[in-house]
C-alpha cells in the first residue's frame, strides 16, 4: 500500500496566493487574470510532521481542483526517511496522479539545507532525474530537476 492510499487526505497545501481580497480563498477554483500562474505545492502522505493546514481536503477533490485550472506547473519534492516517497509504488501512483492533472510541467527537488526534521534526508540527483525520466517515459509531462 503506498502513501497516497494509506491517507486519504492532504495534511498541507499550499496554493500561491493563499487568501487575499484579490484572488479569494486558495483551495477554491477561483479565476486569474490573464497570464497569471499559479504555485502549488502539495505534501502528500504522511506529511502532518512536515506541513499542516488548517482544514482537511481530500485529495480526489484537491485534484479535481487542480485540473481545472489552466496552465498549471506542479513542484514535488522527493525526500528519504519514515517519510519515504521515492519507492517505485509511490512514484507510480505519484505519476498517475499527474498524468489525471495534466500540468504543463513539473519540478522536482529533494533538500537543498539542512531540514527541520533530523530524520529527513536529501533524495541524489541521480534519483531524481530517474524520477525526471519515469515521469516523463510515461506520461509525456515535461520534468524539470532541480
Amino acid at each position: 500500500m503506498t502513501t497516497l492510499e494509506r491517507h486519504h487526505d492532504i495534511d498541507g497545501v499550499v496554493f500561491g496566493p493563499y487568501d487575499s481580497k484579490r484572488f479569494g480563498r486558495s483551495l477554491e477554483v477561483n479565476p486569474l487574470p490573464a497570464g497569471s500562474r499559479l504555485w502549488m505545492q502539495a505534501a502528500t502522505g504522511s506529511s502532518s510532521n512536515l506541513n499542516r493546514s488548517a482544514g482537511r481536503l481530500t485529495i480526489g477533490e484537491l485534484f479535481r481542483r487542480i485540473s481545472a485550472l489552466p496552465d498549471v506547473v506542479i513542484q514535488s519534492i522527493f525526500v528519504h526517511g519514515p517519510v519515504d516517497n521515492t519507492k517505485p509504488g509511490e512514484i507510480k501512483l505519484w505519476a498517475r496522479w499527474l498524468e489525471r492533472i495534466r500540468p504543463v510541467s513539473v519540478q522536482i527537488y529533494s533538500l537543498d539545507r539542512p531540514p527541520a526534521k533530523s530524520w529527513v534526508r536529501a533524495v541524489s540527483r541521480k534519483e531524481l532525474e530517474w524520477i525526471a525520466e519515469y515521469l516523463e517515459s510515461t506520461t509525456g509531462i515535461p520534468a524539470h530537476v532541480f
